[in-house]
């Protein structure tokens, strides 16, 4: 899977499998607050705390959820463990969400601090659930691709699902809204419109169950070569192999001694003929060699599978300057930052290696995933990186660029939820628009965003990352200054706001969550907990955000409180100071991560052993 093109029914497939979750977070970001303040009437401490009891338990599962991702070794029915955390999550979520927006039968008369303990354990289960789609989904795209431009198409795709799922709930809501328009007592959100978001809600988990159905029967996932959770337990499964690896290995070396006696592997050595040797001495005896004629034969082809054979670093490095030696006529250029995995049998480097010596007395690796293959054929053969690399979890703590994108990541989701959750808010309390207009301003926003989302993988091949996610950021500042200036006079000006504020938001999501891609690279095997660490930063903020916003809102219930001064200019502070201050620290957060996270092309390239011969174009098919 991994190293092909993916085909346009896998990436459409792909794409769907998050709509669920999209839909759900549409309305839970749009309008929870909206709904409990103005329809069920509850004060704006209960309704930011509902807020933040979802983020915070979202925050604390999602890392959970993606150590557990990167720890099963297989999923339920035979359908891989990143799908089948993906359905634990659906069905969890069609357990929890619909009840949040359906009113419940004996809620009538009940106290606010009542039904707040009522709608606490559902947002838990809708949380859990939303969490291990979320994971299950985003864990796949390292798996399904090594390619920086394919996952730059993943990302863009399932974005634009994203865009059109954002749309379709506000279309729905808009005809909802529109539909009971003549039976409506009051232009403001009230009591009355529960009905609309209970079919909605209704709607919007149907078209969810549809979309999941169909990512489960279009996307086939792989198991991975070597299973590996991210703990280093994968060390285990491969001295499972190196014990099954090495008696086939005896079998044929005694099977070739009789057949060709001239011909013992690769290396020849009187003394050790006699003795059965490891698969770990075969691999690390052709370093071993002090000349180059030991090194490469001349016989035809000389093929030698060593899928499972352990490989330490200090023996690489070793070896590598034995090669490099004056006598053997070889040299290395450069061997630079190095970054060899525990993965045994197989050597990895992020470096730039070429070798210089006798043009017909040359070799190489060639690696195709867990197989290694040593070959002489005109000493023209090379290490091609179509490999998973494995990452323990805790070692992402020590790289700095981790934190970096953390707070990247942060920034982004934060400037985007807060306009989103606050954007009714603003249309209802401090404009005064119709309250269908609570529908129609987001879904101008989602338009102008899925138009954007078309072009990021163009943009990003052009630009780069970091020039692509400051034309983002310059969007979202602009929109910013522009809310501050529109009144209840200027009102449809804020249809231009939605409009450079979705294209904005879209560049740095897309962006952002492609920068995430690349921080993981080939280190697929943790690459659940990495989205899960990421998404953990950025819930927690929302959730703080949100209860701080709703702890020091000088708006009362009732109509006469919203017509005050500081009501009316409460919720376009919001809007104007949260998302342009947390973007602003993004841009600093960018400008420190230098050459980090990516480059022009948009990431750090990885140079793994590439030689100086004309065969040195393979890589460019594969990283």
């Amino acid at each position: 899977m991994a190293g092909d093109a993916i085909p346009i029914k896998r990436k459409l497939g792909y794409s769907v499998g998050h709509a669920f979750n999209d839909l759900t977070a549409s309305m839970w970001y749009t309008y929870l607050i909206a709904y409990f303040h103005e329809v069920k009437n509850f004060n704006d401490t209960l309704a930011g705390t509902l807020m933040m009891i979802g983020q915070s338990v979202d925050a604390v599962l999602t890392p959970m959820v993606g150590l557990a991702s990167d720890n099963s070794k297989s999923g339920c029915c035979k359908i891989g463990r990143r799908k089948s955390w993906h359905l634990i999550g659906t069905i969890c979520s069609c357990l929890g969400f619909p009840f949040i927006f359906i009113p419940c039968w004996f809620c009538v008369g009940v106290p606010d601090w009542a039904q707040f303990i009522y709608y606490v354990p559902l947002i838990v289960i809708f949380q859990f659930g939303w969490a291990c789609a979320q994971i299950g989904h985003l864990a796949l795209i390292p798996e399904m691709t090594f390619s920086t431009s394919e996952k730059v198409q993943l990302n863009g795709w399932r974005y634009a699902i994203t865009v059109l799922c954002h749309m379709l709930v506000y279309l729905l809501a808009w005809l909802f809204f529109d539909a009971h328009r003549a039976e409506e007592a009051s232009t403001y959100l009230n009591a009355e419109d529960g009905e609309i978001f209970r079919d909605l809600a209704i709607c919007v988990v149907v078209i969810g169950i549809i979309c999941s159905c169909v990512f489960y029967c279009l996307v086939h996932e792989k198991d991975n070569p070597i299973p590996g959770d991210g703990f280093g337990n994968d060390q285990k499964n491969v001295k499972k192999e190196i014990v099954k690896n090495e008696e086939q290995i005896l079998k044929d070396e005694a099977t070739n001694k009789k057949a060709n006696a001239k011909n013992p592997y690769l290396v020849e050595s009187k003394t050790d003929e006699t003795k059965p040797r490891s698969p770990k001495t075969n691999f690390m005896g052709i370093f071993k060699s002090n000349s180059s004629d030991k090194i490469c034969k001349t016989h035809d082809t000389v093929e030698r599978k060593l899928s499972s054979m352990s490989c330490p670093e200090s023996d690489v490095i070793a070896r590598i300057s034995s090669i490099s030696s004056p006598e053997n006529d070889i040299e290395m250029s450069t061997i630079q930052n190095r970054t060899f995995s525990t993965i045994p049998g197989i050597l990895k480097s992020e470096s730039k290696i070429r070798t210089i010596g006798n043009p017909k007395k040359r070799i190489s690796f060639v690696s195709s995933q867990s197989e290694i293959e040593l070959r002489d054929r005109g000493c023209n053969d090379v290490v091609k990186p179509n490999m998973k690399l494995h990452k323990h979890w805790k070692e992402w703590f020590k790289e700095p660029s981790f934190y970096q994108m953390a707070l990247i990541y942060m920034c982004t989701r934060l400037t985007v939820n807060i306009s989103q959750i606050y954007m009714p808010m603003y249309i209802t309390e401090t404009l005064h628009m119709h309250k269908d207009s609570v529908a129609l301003v987001p879904l101008v926003g989602y338009v102008a965003g899925f138009c954007t989302s078309l072009f990021m993988n163009n943009t990003n091949r052009l630009l780069g990352r970091k020039r692509t996610y400051f034309v983002g950021i310059s969007c979202t500042l602009g929109a910013c200054v522009w809310i501050f200036f529109i009144d209840e006079a200027t009102s449809s000006r804020v249809y231009g706001v939605a409009a450079l504020s979705g294209i904005g938001g879209s560049t740095v999501l897309v962006t952002s969550l492609a920068m995430t891609s690349d921080l993981i690279d080939q280190y697929s095997n943790s690459a659940a907990f990495v989205y899960g660490a990421m998404s953990f930063t950025e819930k927690l903020a929302n959730g703080l955000a949100v209860v701080l916003i709703q702890r020091y809102n000088p708006c009362e219930n009732g109509a006469a409180a919203h017509m005050t001064h500081h009501c009316t200019v409460y919720y376009r502070d919001v809007l104007v100071t949260v998302p342009g201050g947390v973007t602003f620290i993004s841009l600093l957060v960018l400008l420190s991560t230098m050459s980090s996270i990516g480059g022009r092309s948009g990431w750090k390239e990885h140079r793994i052993l590439r030689p100086s011969s004309p065969d040195r174009d393979w890589d460019r098919n594969h990283l």
